[in-house]
């Protein structure tokens, strides 16, 4: 968010919502575990791209498309500092009132919305 660089922190939690998103803590996983080797946003922008592809192979597939070490992909994936991060993130989000997806968190403020990005911008702006 350009426009507000400098005024705001954003802090992105895991909250996979496996009942809804069958493939949600994969992708979880997988964007963690690209986030080890500094390629959290790329991967996350993957993952939005290509959720036709999504299956047993898609986690290496999309790793081996941003040129990560595919050995230490694996090992990341697999972790359990991976699966811990992503079931701390959950719970933290559970315990916070957050009950789907998006949620943000606007000067402490829950706002759950499907808000574009302009609305986004503006809704921040309004509670800064």
């Amino acid at each position: 968010m350009e426009q507000l660089q400098g005024e705001v922190d954003f802090i992105f939690r895991h909250f996979p919502l496996t009942t809804a998103h069958p493939y949600a803590l994969a992708a979880a996983m997988t964007a963690e575990a690209a986030d080890r080797q500094g390629k959290f946003w790329d991967m996350h922008r993957l993952l939005f791209e290509n959720q036709s592809l999504f299956g047993s192979d898609a986690p290496l597939l999309l790793g081996e498309r941003l040129g990560l070490s595919l050995e230490q992909f694996e090992d990341d994936y697999q972790s359990d500092a991976v699966a811990k991060k992503i079931k701390d993130d959950f719970q933290s989000g559970l315990q916070a009132g957050v009950n789907g997806t998006p949620a943000f968190f606007i000067n402490g403020e829950l706002v759950q919305e499907n808000w574009t990005k302009g609305a986004l911008l503006n809704g921040i702006r309004e509670r800064l």
